[in-house]
């Protein structure tokens, strides 16, 4: 390689190092926001690619020598030239794209700050519409209250983000309508009612906004309480919640984000839970059922428990559907004339057993377990049941007197479980031998053959545990 290549090649690399610091600097945090830095690093770029290319070439071509200046002819001198102009015009765009580049950052950061400026006063006049709404509920003119529900249910509409607040507000509003037993006063009682048509106008529809948030009626009394075709894609709750009048209707309701009633009453006439859909988690659990409840062809996609509940009257799970999902009634006491789970149906619904098991996965069978409840003077009839990929767990069971009929239809790996039962004065009908069902006598009691207490135990005195699922 010729002397004066290499110098050239050395230059090159240095005048390369010398930019490449340039660019750094010229992109350094406080020192971005001036021109000439940013031309400069800019310049440094487009030199770095030159010289890069040249570089690149000179070495495929097997670093060529210069010819000398003497042996030019004049087209090669303007060929010369106007590579030269070329090179000043690149140079020059790139100044320019510099300039437009700082233009637009700029113009990109003014729409951001302008952006979170707008945010900022929207936040702020959402906010001075929440004060003041809030301000007009405890206004004492019902006018003025009612004037104040119709301005949040308006912000809550407008409001994402406060969404969940606004509806907090209301029902807290209706809660301490309650405490302070307002509800004698007729302007009252119009601003109650407004509140619960507006809940019912905004989701009654699947798709509504409100029907994404969480409902706590904590506490709360209702009466002739109407909850029926509404969409709930969050959870609900109802814990100590009292149900009171002729009707608490829930009939064709979705419950999909879950329900929760914790030591809830549903004491009015009929409480109907009809086509209801429960999705989630659903928890009943101490609750009393002083009056028939109806859950005939309810649909069950999550997971239901009853836990330690009473039924005083009549409870009719008829046409329950179970896919995929499981409902659970553990430790509950039954007076009702009868409990009916006829026709009820377990299987996986729209995930076939076959589909789960190519792609790796456990399969979500679905169940019914009946697991330490005692019946008194109660009917419990299973007439027919379809088990499709389903469990039906009926365990530990007390009846005093009345019956129990279970009639299960075979279908594709059922699994069945049917033990101890204590049937006093009851008459039987169970798909499975009498010495599988029966429970066995208690080791403690004393022995006396041939008596109806000596074929009989307690529940659980076997070691079972009655609260535990199968």
């Amino acid at each position: 390689m010729p002397w004066g290549t290499v110098t050239w090649y050395w230059l090159a690399a240095g005048v390369l190092a010398v930019l490449a610091a340039g660019v750094v600097l010229a992109r350094r945090q406080t020192w971005r926001d001036s021109m000439t830095l940013s031309i400069v690093g800019w310049l440094a770029l487009a030199l770095v690619v030159a010289f890069g290319t040249g570089g690149t070439l000179l070495w495929l071509l097997g670093w060529p020598s210069l010819p000398r200046s003497s042996s030019f002819t004049t087209a090669e001198t303007l060929d010369l030239l106007k590579i030269a102009l070329a090179v000043v015009a690149g140079f020059g765009g790139v100044v320019i794209l510099s300039v437009n580049h700082r233009k637009q950052r700029f113009a990109e950061k003014a729409h951001t700050l302008a952006e979170e400026q707008d945010v900022r006063e929207q936040s702020k006049l959402q906010n001075e519409r929440f004060a003041a709404a809030a301000e007009q509920l405890g206004h004492e003119r019902p006018q003025v209250r009612l004037a104040g529900v119709y301005a949040l249910a308006g912000l809550a509409d407008d409001w994402t983000e406060g969404r969940q607040k606004c509806v907090e507000v209301l029902i807290s509003y209706l809660r301490l309508t309650q405490v302070e037993d307002r509800t004698d006063d007729p302007g009252e009682e119009e601003i109650v009612g407004t509140i619960f048509r507006i809940f019912r106008q905004r989701l009654v529809d699947e798709g509504s906004s409100w029907g994404r948030l969480d409902y706590d009626f904590t506490g709360m009394r209702f009466e002739d309480a109407d909850f029926g075709d509404l969409w709930f894609h969050g959870r609900v709750t109802f814990d100590g919640a009292t149900f009171t009048g002729g009707a608490a209707s829930f009939t064709d309701t979705r419950f999909a984000g879950g329900l929760s009633c914790h030591a809830t009453e549903f004491a009015a006439e009929v409480t109907d839970f009809r086509r209801v859909s429960f999705g989630g988690r659903t928890e009943v659990i101490d609750t009393s059922f002083t009056t028939p409840v109806d859950f005939r062809r309810a649909d069950i996609g999550g997971t239901v428990e009853f836990y330690r509940c009473a039924f005083a009257d009549h409870a009719n799970f008829t046409d329950l559907t179970v896919m995929p999902g499981s409902i659970r009634l553990a430790n509950c006491e039954f007076a009702g004339p009868a409990v009916s789970f006829d026709r009820l149906e377990l299987g996986l619904g729209y995930e076939p057993w076959w589909v789960s098991s190519r792609l790796g996965e456990p399969r979500r069978i679905s169940a019914l377990s009946v697991v330490g409840c005692e019946f008194d003077g109660c009917d419990l009839t299973m007439d027919p049941v379809l088990l499709q990929h389903s469990q039906l767990a009926v365990r530990d069971l007390v009846l005093n007197g009345g019956s129990i009929r279970i009639k299960p239809i075979y279908y594709d790996y059922p699994l069945l479980y049917v033990r101890r039962i204590d049937a006093r004065h009851s008459i039987v009908d169970l798909p499975v031998e009498e010495d599988e069902w029966r429970m066995p006598p208690s080791p403690a009691a004393p022995s006396t053959a041939g008596s109806e207490g000596d074929r009989h135990g307690r529940v659980g005195q076997d070691g079972a545990d009655v609260g535990q699922e199968l």
